[in-house]
């Protein structure tokens, strides 16, 4: 029974491609799915098409102020923020940027100190956070920098008005450029039919929002780091919002070393441990978030170490049916790297993630902070300006339309 046991637990490294060959299975999918095609109707109305910023969050390379001529076309539509924490030969190259496309800029802080006091190169919710400051149009498209997206930007916010939406997610592949580009490549081609059932299990580039829903959600964030862009989207569901995945095609630049790569990889996997072992009851009220399966699977790290010393024979069979079905599922990249990808599932799973637990730790210790969710507004709370006031009679005290006894706007 003992080695019956230990080969299930290692078969459980299957699920990944499972779960993809089975979403691709069904012949229907949700209305996310079909956004696109439906968001032309609304994409097509010049009132829809005007209403919209694309906010850009700039963190001080210069390197980045380089990559926005795709935005040309959408001139004062474009909105550059950064903080007055930089160099001036950014904010020069800054400047003559958005002269020569016609960009709106917004600094988010106009002093800078010299030598140690000053300021860390601020995060990139904490810009965007800072851009509703001048924000006036109903919906806000967030790109990253070196982020292209291939449709124009009227289709993708028709798509979001189309399905309903309130917050839509974006996948961003990367350009097949070495080894560890192809294999990220995978990975999101891979994932990407999760992602419909997922929406906020996705890297960060690009989203799309009600402007209103937006400034709601980034009110709320954390801001710790690790999982910023997941928690986003998990802060939408748990918000009561309208979350949903955009078949939407965006390109961005893949990590510059391997050392980068691996830093990535890691702080998604710690911001992975943040929001699902930190949030079980999210995950019980919101099954559709899918945190405790993303939390099992961290617990689950010692029984299959413990299961591969003692049935190692079983784990050359699941990578190699695991390097079958990742071909099969990614056929349409024709990327013999498909068959490798296992190998990379496989140090995932036994050293990536305890290591991000690991590094979710320290980042916490360093913070000060746990990172913890706040969904709901106590009622001792201040009302933020453009919160209406609920009163509740009979009974004391104001009760906003926010607290946990209110119903969803």
């Amino acid at each position: 029974m003992t080695t019956l046991a230990q080969v299930v637990l290692l078969l459980t490294l299957l699920a990944e491609p499972l779960l993809a060959l089975a979403v691709d299975l069904r012949p229907h999918l949700r209305a996310p799915r079909r956004a696109v095609g439906h968001g032309r109707e609304a994409a097509d109305d010049p009132r829809a098409a005007a209403d919209l910023t694309v906010v850009v969050p700039l963190d001080g390379d210069v390197r980045e102020l380089d990559r926005l001529a795709w935005l040309h076309d959408e001139g004062a539509r474009v909105l550059l923020v950064t903080t007055g924490a930089q160099g001036p030969a950014f904010h020069r190259r800054l400047w003559a940027v958005a002269g020569e496309h016609g960009f709106r800029v917004h600094v988010a802080g106009t002093r800078r100190q010299p030598g140690a006091a000053q300021r860390a190169r601020p995060g990139r919710t904490a810009l965007l956070g800072d851009a509703h400051a001048t924000l006036t149009s109903t919906y806000v498209v967030c790109v990253d920098p070196g982020t292209v997206i291939s449709s124009p930007l009227r289709q993708v916010v028709g798509a979001l008005a189309a399905a309903g939406l309130d917050v839509g997610t974006v996948t961003t592949a990367v350009a097949p450029h070495g080894l560890l580009a192809r294999v990220q490549r995978v990975e999101d081609e891979l994932a990407g039919r999760l992602r419909h059932r997922v929406p906020w299990l996705v890297r960060g580039g690009v989203h799309v929002a009600r402007r209103a829903a937006h400034a709601d959600l980034l009110r709320r964030h954390t801001r710790f780091g690790a999982g910023d862009d997941a928690e986003l989207g998990v802060l939408g569901v748990a918000r009561g919002l309208r979350v949903g995945h955009l078949d939407v095609a965006a390109t961005g630049r893949g990590a510059r070393s391997a050392r980068d790569w691996w830093a990535e990889r890691l702080t998604e996997v710690a911001g992975v441990v943040r929001l699902s072992l930190l949030h079980p009851h999210l995950g019980v009220r919101r099954p559709s978030l899918h945190l405790l399966p993303a939390a099992g699977a961290f617990a689950l790290v010692p029984l299959l170490w413990w299961s591969v010393l003692h049935v190692p024979w079983v784990l050359v069979l699941v990578v190699v049916a695991h390097g079958a079905l990742t071909a099969a599922l990614t056929r349409g990249l024709r990327d013999p790297v498909a068959w490798l990808y296992p190998l990379y599932a496989v140090v995932r799973a036994f050293v990536l993630l305890p290591l991000g637990v690991l590094a979710y730790v320290v980042a916490a210790v360093r913070a000060g902070d746990a990172g913890t969710l706040r969904v709901r507004d106590p009622w001792w709370s201040a009302d933020p300006a453009d919160a209406p006031v609920v009163r509740r009679l009979p009974g004391p005290g104001p009760a906003r339309a926010t607290d946990w006894w209110a119903g969803r706007r």
